[in-house]
């Protein structure tokens, strides 16, 4: 998890929603990251064998998925052919749950240290610990988009596009590296 990081992208994917509104998505995505997380703790490993789905496919539709939605934060022309209606959509499980709080690499790691620890409670303490703070974190994150203005916000906007852009190819690079690591 990565709420700093996120911070600006959720501001700027939230940013026409009243700040009360924008904290219960925040929650309610929340819940959801942690259904999820608690999830792939109890039986990722199985339910992604019995569908026969790969780390690398993940890693691959989140970078998909990501990319779609930085591409209007960098080029806000492509949001203007959008009808109003779904500028003000709000956004429901991906991509603020799914891949942004809860993503591949989230998700892969629970799965992994849920087989190296010697107890579940410590286990599930961590992620509850890293989920609190995370939650706190976006919460509290609203009131920076109430301090700055609107240009400053513009340019972060863009900004924290392009960096979602550059996460998303860099799951996908990390998809494909993994899918071409499993052909050997």
């Amino acid at each position: 998890m990565d709420p700093l990081g996120n911070a600006p992208i959720f501001i700027s994917m939230l940013r026409h929603f009243e700040i009360s509104r924008q904290q219960k998505i925040i929650f309610r995505e929340h819940i959801f990251a942690l259904i999820f997380i608690l999830l792939f703790f109890v039986s990722g490993e199985a339910f992604l064998h019995f569908l026969n789905i790969s780390e690398s496919a993940t890693c691959i539709a989140a970078g998909i998925i990501l990319f779609i939605f930085a591409l209007p934060m960098v080029f806000p022309d492509l949001a203007h052919n959008k009808s109003a209606e779904a500028l003000y959509r709000e956004p429901f499980l991906t991509p603020l749950a799914l891949p942004l709080i809860a993503g591949p690499s989230t998700l892969t790691a629970v799965v992994l240290y849920s087989k190296q620890v010697e107890s579940n409670f410590e286990m599930l303490l961590s992620i509850f610990i890293a989920w609190l703070l995370s939650l706190i974190i976006l919460v509290c994150s609203p009131y920076i988009n109430k301090l700055s203005s609107p240009k400053l916000f513009i340019a972060l906007e863009r900004l924290m596009g392009l960096i979602l852009m550059m996460l998303s190819i860099e799951r996908l690079l990390t998809g494909i590296k993994l899918f071409i690591k499993s052909l050997s």
